[in-house]
């Protein structure tokens, strides 16, 4: 408790409220639970919220929990981590490879199974990982920073985004057993193991973009197209193709362009029609109307 209470206090300890606030200790109500069931409800809520019930706004905790992982995810942060237990990075690599060697070490083919689904669980080889038979086979729960089987890496040539040297990157699992010379397994050796795993580059390829050089053929036999108007809105790609060609619109029958051309012709009658009233009655007027004072 004093260790806890000196780290709490060690920055700005003697601000207000500090000492009611900052390091506070409570002993466990057994009828309301136990330290390993506070730490599981803390540990759901980072995960799926599953009987966690609701969030402080009154809704259903598994579908804000769903929010916050996007978030997360997005933004790559890290929600929790145990400190202390088996690394999971050995673990991600166990999954990405497919076959160990048949004289591999004990402890290297169990920590496999748990991590690809092959775990017999009473007679079921369909059942699902064992993240428990992936720590036995490490050396426990508190193995820290000495698991029997640890992460290898190798060095790479690529450059950042920003063009400085990338840290070394994962590439399988490397651990110590021992080696047997005969069937009897009376004379042994220790021997180093270190399995590669698969791993896969994924590219971008997009499509070569064709550019036009102004000193080159095609931009001198270049003709400028058609121009545009908003006379014709054909859609038709049959009378599009007929412009870009210069063939005449009206060679290709088209609903759009029949349909327009009724309505000029309706119209170019109407016009004509409105012009010989408008004659007919100019003639009938006396022509002194038409003098200025």
């Amino acid at each position: 408790m004093e260790t806890l209470k000196r780290y709490a206090f060690q920055e700005s300890g003697d601000e207000k409220g500090a000492k009611e606030h900052r390091c506070d200790f409570k002993l466990i109500d057994k009828t309301r639970g136990t330290a390993a069931g506070y730490i599981a409800k803390y540990v759901a809520k980072n995960i799926d919220c599953e009987h966690v019930g609701d969030d402080l706004e009154g809704r259903p905790a598994t579908e804000s929990a769903k929010r916050v992982e996007a978030w997360s995810s997005t933004w790559r942060i890290r929600q929790f981590q145990q400190v202390g237990g088996p690394p999971v990075s050995v673990w991600r690599e166990l999954r990405r490879i497919k076959h160990l060697p048949a004289d591999a070490p004990s402890h290297l083919q169990r920590a496999h199974r748990a991590a690809n689904k092959q775990i017999q669980n009473d007679g079921d080889e369909t059942a699902t990982v064992a993240w428990d038979a992936y720590c036995r086979a490490q050396g426990g729960v508190d193995c820290g920073r000495s698991p029997a089987i640890k992460l290898t890496t190798r060095e790479t040539e690529t450059l950042g985004r920003y063009g400085d040297a990338t840290q070394p990157r994962a590439a399988g699992v490397e651990t110590w057993g021992h080696h047997d010379f005969d069937a009897d397994g009376l004379a042994q050796q220790p021997r180093h193991w270190q399995i590669e795993s698969e791993r896969r580059v994924w590219t971008i390829e997009r499509a070569a973009v064709r550019r036009l050089d102004w000193r080159s053929f095609d931009a001198e036999s270049a003709k400028p197209a058609l121009p545009r108007t908003s006379v014709n809105n054909c859609t038709n790609p049959a009378c599009e193709a007929a412009q870009a060609c210069g063939a005449a619109t009206s060679s290709i029958p088209c609903a759009t362009h029949e349909g327009a051309q009724k309505i000029f012709t309706a119209l170019d009658a109407e016009m004509k029609l409105l012009k010989a009233k408008f004659q007919t009655a100019l003639s009938k007027r006396p022509k002194d109307e038409f003098k200025l004072g």
